[in-house]
């Protein structure tokens, strides 16, 4: 029979068991004094499990906060878990082993729940059952993390609400997820663990396995039945061990590949004659062997010829050429009319004839038939006139419009020219002085120099071999064109003619020249050089002309100018001297051009008599002259007539066009209104200061919207109005600086 006590029972005298039974689901707990009873247990507490933390992360941790064990010391010390934020950035931070469901200072201590439900926090944002990972800085997420972000899962949003949700955690103190991989990496086992494989990496989208190391595999197969599908596995290649040979497969079947020693022993070995032909010597035989080298020798046969230069300024190649292309003898003759004096008789005939326009006036008549209309250069008030404008017939030139009253025509008819032309090009810097041409410049006056469009003085540069020094530095980004004629052969002036599209760039001209033999012009305005570039017969412009854009192309094929054929003489005016005494005898006064200050002197104001020039007004004190005297001139006009207006001004004035003006003070010199292409306006600058103005009037100067400055002192140019695009644009300028 059982015992029966009546009473409460006392256990070692430490506590009391109660002594009546408690209600359905009551347990027993003690008030820590030795008294058991029965009592309801708390629901919520029995749903979770809670960790005893403290706090050493330096601050206040709130409720909410996802922690990771962060002891102190090593080993730890005490029976509380020393806890800081959990972060998926870093292993070092992970993982997280609980959430915090009370705010705690630091230092303080508190609870965490592991596992279960843990309440008292905000789970705003969020709906019931979203699931949630750790995130950075103690945060949970409802994103699962990616990229180089650790992923731990925690647990489920049980209830939503601002200060007082709650969390279902079953994921705290473990990774429960492999991190996220790079794109086309895989999976490495390593002694560390998985890791990213730095050697592999898979292109999905385009087929692609990359390995960036050594490869090793076996790919053996006993027979050839074993070999997989040709189709299926296209491109492979495999080794079959029964038959000792290897395989690749390629359209559906499996291609047996040949031994090296099968390709060496069926190697048909040959020997081939090499026999010297028509002006050749040597030759030989050798074999197709792969073992040895052979080696066979052809030599051009000598001719008679002795080795040398031939030619020479005055005297011309001549050169026999066989069959095979040899030279086979090789002389000289001298060149008809070369030697000293004015040039002779054949190197140089051209005419000009310059013609004052009546009314609308269309036709002219010149001094001489015209050949071809590719032999003429033609400008009206200084602006070239592109081949389309006009037509040739006999003598007589017929313009499609009709040309203003006063408007200067001029004709420049090239009848026999026996040239050679050479231009180079450079950009200044500010510094350098010296430039290197692509030939000798035997006399500076064979040479013609542009600095931004602008012919340069004699006086302004010397020349030494190849070697052209400035006297001043040209300005930083300044375009430098150096043209130059030596001794060739005169063949023929072509002009080829088109219209832009405002796209095209390419052009095919009707013979293969070279840049230095070309001329270029673009709505009547000259092109530079660099702005073009030719191969063989095809032009190509740097930037497509503009729809609708006349373009004339006029090609010299293999031109030359003796080098006694141009004479420049330099001199100083006085303010008395009138006669001048010049290097060369011109055949008359249409065979000079004489600038003073750069300006272009009327024929009218000076008389020629052999070598004497005679001014009808001394030049100016200190001023500069130039004669450019043509030697060798057969045919030249002499119905040239220029009619400039002259008007010497001390005050501000609005320009009339083709007038010279003369400024003598400090003023303001107005451009002509609304003027019409071709438009001429000439100016000295005689005032002795350099802050004169040109005012443009609202047309472009050099295709700048500002006004023109005169800074230097003495300059003497013309202003030509070519269009809205550029305006008016500068010819001659010349001075010294201020």
């Amino acid at each position: 029979m059982a015992n029966r006590f009546l009473n409460n029972i006392t256990i070692n005298d430490e506590y009391t068991l109660p002594s009546v039974d408690g209600t359905a689901g009551q347990a027993i707990t003690t008030d820590g004094s030795g008294n058991l009873s029965f009592s309801t247990v708390d629901s919520d507490s029995a749903l979770k499990v809670t960790l005893r933390v403290k706090n050493v992360s330096g601050g206040t941790l709130n409720a909410g906060t996802l922690v990771r064990v962060a002891p102190t010391a090593s080993p730890p010390s005490g029976n509380v878990l020393e806890v800081d934020v959990a972060d998926n950035s870093a292993a070092s931070t992970m993982p997280a082993v609980g959430i915090l469901v009370s705010q705690i200072t630091d230092g303080s201590e508190g609870d965490a729940v592991a596992f279960g439900r843990a309440a008292g926090f905000s789970t705003s944002g969020y709906t019931e059952g979203d699931p949630i990972w750790v995130g950075s800085n103690g945060a949970f997420v409802g994103t699962k993390p990616t990229g180089s972000d650790l992923i731990q899962k925690v647990g489920q949003i049980i209830k939503v609400h601002s200060s007082n949700g709650s969390i279902e955690v079953f994921g705290a103190g473990r990774t429960n997820d492999v991190p996220n991989l790079s794109v086309g990496k895989i999976w490495v086992g390593t002694t560390t663990n998985t890791a990213e494989s730095t050697l592999v990496e898979i292109d999905e989208t385009n087929n692609i396995l990359t390995v960036g190391g050594a490869i090793y595999y076996s790919n053996v197969f006993s027979q050839e039945s074993d070999l997989p599908s040709a189709t299926t596995y296209h491109g492979m290649f495999a080794h079959v061990h029964g038959t000792g040979y290897a395989y690749y497969a390629h359209a559906g079947a499996w291609v047996k590949l040949a031994k090296h020693s099968e390709l060496v022993a069926a190697a048909n070995d040959s020997t081939i004659t090499i026999t010297a032909g028509t002006g050749l010597s040597g030759g030989g035989t050798f074999t197709t062997d792969q073992a040895t080298d052979s080696s066979v020798t052809v030599n051009l046969d000598n001719t008679a010829v002795t080795p040398g230069t031939y030619g020479d300024a005055n005297n011309t190649p001549q050169i026999t050429i066989d069959q095979q292309g040899r030279i086979t003898s090789a002389t000289t003759v001298t060149t008809a009319g070369s030697g000293g004096g004015g040039g002779g008789g054949a190197e140089l005939s051209i005419e000009r004839d310059v013609i004052t326009a009546t009314a609308n006036q269309t036709a002219f008549t010149i001094s001489s038939d015209i050949t071809a209309s590719s032999n003429t250069q033609v400008y009206i008030d200084g602006v070239y006139q592109a081949k389309s404008n006009y037509t040739t017939s006999g003598a007589v030139i017929t313009f499609s419009t009709g040309v203003p009253a006063g408007a200067e025509v001029e004709v420049v008819h090239f009848i026999s020219v026996l040239s050679k032309v050479y231009t180079d090009t450079f950009t200044g810097d500010a510094s350098t002085v010296d430039f290197t041409a692509s030939k000798d410049v035997t006399d500076e006056n064979v040479t013609q120099v542009y600095i931004d469009g602008v012919y340069q003085s004699k006086d302004n540069y010397t020349t030494s071999g190849t070697t052209i020094t400035f006297s001043t530095a040209p300005p930083s980004g300044s375009a430098i064109e150096v043209v130059h004629f030596t001794p060739a052969t005169y063949s023929t002036l072509n002009s080829n003619q088109f219209t832009g599209t405002g796209s095209q760039t390419d052009f095919t001209l009707t013979q293969a020249v070279d840049v230095d033999t070309s001329f270029v012009f673009v709505q009547g305005v000259y092109q530079e050089k660099d702005t073009y570039s030719i191969s063989g017969t095809t032009l190509t412009f740097t930037t497509a002309p503009i729809s609708g854009y006349s373009i004339e192309v006029i090609t010299v094929g293999s031109v030359s100018i003796f080098n006694d054929t141009l004479y420049l003489d330099n001199f100083n005016g006085t303010g008395s001297q009138v006669d001048y005494t010049l290097s060369t005898s011109p055949a008359n006064e249409n065979a000079i051009d004489v600038y003073i200050n750069g300006l272009y002197q009327q024929k009218n104001t000076f008389s020629l008599s052999g070598s004497t020039l005679t001014f009808s007004t001394a030049p100016p004190n200190g001023s500069t002259i130039e004669v450019k005297s043509t030697g060798g001139l057969n045919n030249v006009a002499a119905n040239i007539t220029r009619n400039y207006s002259v008007a010497v001004i001390s005050s501000d004035t609005t320009a009339v066009s083709d007038t010279l003006y003369v400024l003598t003070a400090n003023l303001t010199l107005t451009l002509p209104a609304s003027p019409s292409n071709g438009n001429s306006v000439k100016v000295s600058n005689r005032s002795g200061v350099a802050t004169c103005v040109i005012a443009r009037n609202g047309s472009k100067i050099m295709g700048s919207a500002a006004d023109l400055t005169l800074d230097k002192l003495n300059a003497g140019f013309e202003m030509i109005y070519s269009g809205t695009a550029e305006g008016w644009i500068l010819i001659g300028v010349e001075g010294t600086a201020a």
